[in-house]
């Protein structure tokens, strides 16, 4: 009967398209890794920003502190992947620089692709700067068999005015200006992509999310919006592939993973996990609620459905604070007074 009852939870879990924990995400990385190990094909991740203010979650860590709590948490994240595989870290001018520390000086890996999102000015004016209108996204490859579907966009002149030259076969091309390596000129045949032109490492055609956007949830001042977790999603796995972020926040990178046919793995540890995280991905799945449908569902024709499971992960710290000794009383500490031991048992930081 036992084994019956596992084989079924084992054939359930093939089915789902998600899993969502609620979780201080070291302990459980730690604790799903032997599941999930080297079976995760795109990580990104949004961490707190080393900024010192206070988002919804909590992100006073500062410098060496930032460092230390994000570089045991990445070499983590590193498991998770194979060979085909793609590790995202979004950050901004805050903490790009220790980014760069942490990748290239302390794992020793090598950033493959140091992309700028650069997202538009929106907020509280500052003075006596250029205002501050981009994040940086450093992208790395496990190998050079990763996944890459070359991500695309569309020509600033839609009508291809430029290509105003016509082939033998009616096919429009523009005659481009080319330098030969002694210096000589010569002009050379360009022909327009029907799919659009290939993205570059400057993303500028997503704007960041006003207050009244739809998908915006409860004025979450760092969500990202979907349509550029779609291009982060889309180029750097297929249809079915893992996903995986364990700084969730909002969610944005689970519901557009799930709009886009991959599957996910969630953490956050945050209060906001029933009223923002929870809620979000059942909207999604529903295709419908305050919020949905909004973000890339008309683009990709989202009409709902969907299966995930989402787990409260007791953390180490409740263990022990919820564990009763039927052998012991408070005065039971070897070598100690019984004011010592009271102490000890009563200061938390001890415990």
């Amino acid at each position: 009967m036992e084994l019956e009852i596992l084989r079924l939870f084992d054939n359930l879990d093939k089915t789902l398209d998600g899993w969502l924990i609620k979780s201080e995400n070291y302990q459980a990385l730690n604790t799903i890794l032997p599941k999930f190990k080297g079976k995760v094909q795109t990580i990104y991740i949004d961490p707190p920003f080393n900024t010192g203010d206070d988002f919804p979650y909590v992100d006073r860590f500062q410098d060496s502190t930032w460092l230390s709590i994000i570089n045991d948490r990445a070499k983590l994240g590193l498991e998770y992947l194979n060979d085909k595989s793609n590790y995202f870290v979004h950050l901004d001018e805050n903490a790009n620089h220790l980014g760069k520390i942490l990748i290239s000086g302390i794992l020793n890996l090598t950033i493959d692709n140091e992309i700028v999102w650069d997202k538009g000015f929106r907020g509280t004016e500052s003075k006596d700067i250029f205002q501050h209108a981009h994040d940086t996204i450093f992208m790395l490859k496990s190998s050079d068999a990763a996944i890459w579907n070359q991500p695309t966009q569309m020509y600033k002149d839609q009508n291809l005015g430029r290509y105003d030259k016509v082939d033998a076969d009616g096919k429009k091309y523009a005659l481009i200006k080319r330098t030969r390596t002694d210096g000589t000129v010569y002009y050379g045949k360009t022909y327009p992509k029907d799919e659009g032109k290939s993205a570059n490492d400057v993303i500028s055609y997503i704007p960041t999310m006003a207050s009244t956007n739809k998908q915006r949830w409860e004025n979450f001042k760092t969500q990202k919006p979907e349509e550029l977790l779609q291009v982060i999603i889309e180029s750097s796995s297929n249809r079915k592939s893992l996903i995986l972020d364990y700084f969730s926040g909002s969610g944005t990178t689970l519901a557009t993973a799930h709009k886009s046919g991959r599957r996910w793995i969630g953490i956050e540890m945050g209060d906001y996990f029933e009223n923002i995280l929870l809620a979000r991905m059942k909207e999604v799945l529903a295709c419908k609620g305050e919020h949905e449908p909004c973000g890339i569902s008309e683009d990709v024709n989202w009409q709902g459905g969907g299966f995930f499971k989402y787990y409260k992960l007791e953390q180490y710290d409740q263990s022990l604070k919820n564990t009763k000794y039927s052998d012991g009383d408070i005065f039971s500490m070897p070598g100690e007074s019984p004011y010592a031991s009271y102490v000890f048992m009563k200061d938390e930081k001890m415990l």
